[in-house]
């Protein structure tokens, strides 16, 4: 039988939702709140356009321009709202993915940007670099942000600079302050089960001892990065090479998953 896709009259405005979303921001002016919400529903109405064509006029764009040149719009103030409803949502379920990963924003075409870093090591590549922590049902469906950091890279260093400095002061403190954030909404959500989830970079011991040393923490499931000085931590604070340690551990499950074909391989 075929499938028959009944569209209603009239799409509900997308208003509702960011209302409920962002109205908590405070602009510390009800008329900055307002344009934030009128500049999102344009955004939304229209993701792939510019903000001339977004706002749909000369004087709205204008608008829009001056709402995102104005000291008092911070980012972070408009995610606060963004973040609490994140938390309603994640406090309707028993157990959230909290997936944390880092990005890049290349704005090397930008020659006239100001506080622009380095984002890779090419010195002429120049932007910013955001690590978020996006929230998801077992079942994938996201219910959004609980920490957003962005910065630029001032200086690059040399490996060994950045091996003798404190955690505090390495980019792979952004691990951390994730995994603090998500488990102070974990403290509040008592009843779910928050699962902070991050790949081999996340790999370093200052981010296990801190799920040790964190009451009513997180759990963590991080991608193993190698077997060397990898320890187990625990009450006893005992210290165990991670891969013969798993060797000893009897397997629980299988998955098969197809790997797609490249230039020079099969499918398998």
């Amino acid at each position: 039988g075929q499938v028959r896709v009944i569209r209603p009259e009239k799409w509900p405005e997308p208003r509702d939702w960011i209302e409920a979303e962002l109205r908590g921001a405070d602009m510390g002016d009800t008329r900055l709140t307002a344009r934030l919400l009128q500049n999102t529903g344009q955004f939304y109405e229209k993701p792939t356009a510019n903000i001339p064509q977004a706002c749909g006029s000369k004087h709205a764009a204008k608008a829009a321009y001056r709402f995102l040149d104005n000291e008092n719009v911070e980012w972070l103030g408009i995610l606060k709202p963004h973040y609490a409803a994140s938390e309603a949502r994640i406090g309707e379920h028993r157990i959230v993915l909290a997936v944390q990963d880092t990005t890049t924003l290349n704005y090397s075409t930008h020659s006239q940007t100001e506080g622009l870093g380095y984002i890779c090591d090419s010195k002429q590549a120049r932007g910013l670099i955001v690590h978020d922590t996006m929230t998801f049902t077992t079942e994938g469906v996201p219910l959004g942000l609980l920490d957003l950091q962005c910065w630029a890279r001032l200086e690059m260093g040399s490996k060994q600079e950045r091996h003798n400095k404190p955690i505090e002061e390495k980019e792979s403190f952004k691990w951390l302050e994730s995994y603090r954030a998500v488990s102070a909404v974990q403290n509040r959500c008592r009843k779910t089960m928050l699962v902070v989830i991050a790949d081999r970079e996340a790999d370093i011991h200052e981010l296990f001892a801190d799920q040790v040393a964190t009451r009513h923490g997180a759990q963590l499931l991080i991608r193993a990065e190698s077997s060397r000085n990898r320890q187990v931590i625990g009450d006893d604070d005992g210290h165990e090479a991670l891969w013969p340690l798993l060797e000893q551990q009897a397997i629980i499950g299988e998955r098969q998953l197809l790997v797609p074909p490249c230039e020079d391989r099969k499918a398998r």
